[in-house]
């Protein structure tokens, strides 16, 4: 169920949210994200981990959630998403399924 009250936050509340919530922060934000992650690692804390969803692997269309959400379900099935203090670019399920298919 979308957080509809979560929209107006900015982006520092939207990750203490996340943090105290016990959740990973996904986000197309990269650069504002990654400056909160290095400013909150220089004050001794950590987020409880971070995906970044970029442009590049995911462009902008209609079917933008449903592959951001095919490919976390991926990487959970893999064990792959981030834990506290880790950042995860990515990859849509078709190249990820691709990058571990054997040679």
């Amino acid at each position: 169920m979308e957080r509809t009250d979560l929209r107006a936050l900015p982006d520092e509340a939207l990750l203490e949210f996340a943090y105290q919530d016990d959740r990973l922060m996904v986000t197309r934000n990269i650069g504002d994200f990654a400056r909160l992650d290095q400013q909150w690692r220089s004050s001794g804390r950590t987020p409880r981990g971070l995906v970044f969803v970029t442009k590049q692997a995911f462009p902008q269309n209609r079917n933008l959630v449903g592959a951001v959400v095919a490919a976390l379900l991926l990487a959970n099935e893999r064990s792959a998403l981030p834990g506290p203090d880790t950042v995860l670019y990515l990859q849509p399920a078709s190249r990820a399924a691709e990058n571990s298919s054997p040679d």
